[in-house]
């Protein structure tokens, strides 16, 4: 059987070695492609038993140029890039990788809190600057056992990054309509709504999918609902947040400081984005996954979830498992 990879050239630099040595064992084959969208997929790739893709959407169309798809692959969390109701009504698994890069999206998150609580961007450059004790001081710093730190979605990252976070004395709130109320009080976590967490945290990190429903939840209507001089933080996805909003917020200092792996509009490429040119913005470039560690582990969890689309068996990994059982 076919396994293909549709985006390979995402990776930079990166062999394939770990998916060859998986996916050939079993007797399958693994080919390599660098699609662009689903016109080049639907060219290249019609007689795939598995898709793999990064960050090229697979929709029914694709699907149905594939008679032989056995299952999609989403090398990440996120599964937006693949049409799951399509996917669902077609009877084909969608698997991806939420237990992969916990700690790493955690640390990310943390260290942006901490790195903003602390004002290390603005001092860094009054240091460079010559400006050892003259320049702006940034925010009032507190002590972390004065802040409440709310988790917007409360699964394996947001839990992660808890643990962190209790550890340092803050207090820590979360909102996740989809956990019953004992996941919380294992963690001994407040649990509370969205409108109780965006009134009363000092500190809002976003750790929830993207969805319909999550798409501009922070919005200047909710931005409005928080406290003055509130500390964003997102690590999940881009959309969750309106960009015009939350940038208009920073200028105001309503917002007063911001840390952003992802953006609503990727990627930044130019120097005079408005995040750019603002000392209360730590960016990254959607880097929070990232290290040695998560990087073999995705690609060894991709290897071994193909292998078994291929075999006719559904993976543990299933997204839409659910909808695959009516």
């Amino acid at each position: 059987m076919k396994v293909y990879v549709v985006d390979s050239d995402f990776f930079v630099d990166y062999d394939y070695a770990i998916e060859k040595q998986v996916i050939e064992a079993s007797g399958n084959e693994l080919i390599l492609e660098t699609c662009k969208n689903e016109q080049d997929v639907m060219d290249r790739c019609k007689d795939a038993d598995v898709l793999m893709t990064v960050l090229v959407k697979l929709n029914g169309t694709v699907m149905d140029a594939c008679p032989n798809l056995k299952g999609l692959v989403r090398y990440g969390i996120g599964v937006d890039a693949i049409d799951i109701a399509a996917a669902s009504q077609r009877g084909i698994p969608v698997c991806n990788f939420t237990d992969y890069c916990i700690p790493e999206v955690a640390t990310h998150a943390f260290s942006m809190i901490l790195a903003l609580s602390r004002n290390l961007p603005i001092f860094t450059r009054n240091v460079r600057q010559g400006l050892w004790t003259h320049g702006p001081k940034g925010i009032p710093m507190r002590r972390a056992s004065s802040r409440t730190l709310g988790l917007v979605g409360f699964g394996s990252i947001a839990r992660e990054l808890c643990g962190y976070a209790k550890a340092m004395g803050y207090h820590v709130i979360a909102y996740d309509p989809f956990l019953p109320a004992e996941r919380f009080a294992q963690m001994e976590v407040q649990q509370v709504t969205k409108e109780e967490l965006f009134a009363q945290a000092d500190i809002i990190s976003v750790h929830t999918p993207m969805t319909p429903d999550t798409f501009h939840m922070i919005n200047k209507d909710t931005i409005a609902q928080m406290k003055d001089g509130v500390i964003i933080i997102n690590t999940a996805r881009g959309p969750i947040i309106c960009e015009a909003d939350l940038i208009e917020a920073l200028k105001s200092g309503k917002v007063a400081a911001a840390g952003l792996d992802v953006v609503e509009f990727e990627t930044i490429t130019t120097s005079d984005h408005p995040y750019a040119s603002m000392d209360n913005v730590i960016l990254s470039p959607h880097a929070a996954y990232d290290s040695v560690e998560s990087t073999l582990d995705l690609h060894r969890k991709a290897a071994n979830t193909a292998v078994t689309l291929c075999s006719g068996e559904l993976p543990y990994n299933t997204f839409n498992k659910k909808d695959l059982a009516h």
